[in-house]
């Protein structure tokens, strides 16, 4: 079927059934590519281990919206 006739079918849907297409539309693009996710969160301990023993520092937010700015400035 073309996207003009699903896009007429959809048209017909109460606004909440709508909305829940959407959302189920949605979902289906985000879909996550589980080698990624596991990069991310061997990256996210291994960050947080350099924190723990000291080898990064931390700083607040303003500290480092101030740095940006400066840095962009």
């Amino acid at each position: 079927m073309k996207l003009q006739h699903f896009l007429r079918e959809a048209q017909q849907l109460s606004p909440n059934e709508r909305v829940k297409l959407v959302e189920q539309l949605l979902d289906s693009l985000d879909q996550t590519d589980p080698t990624i996710d596991q990069a991310w969160l061997e990256a996210c301990h291994q960050r947080a281990q350099a924190v723990d023993q000291g080898d990064l520092a931390l700083i607040d937010f303003d500290q480092a919206v101030a740095r940006l700015r400066q840095k962009l400035s």
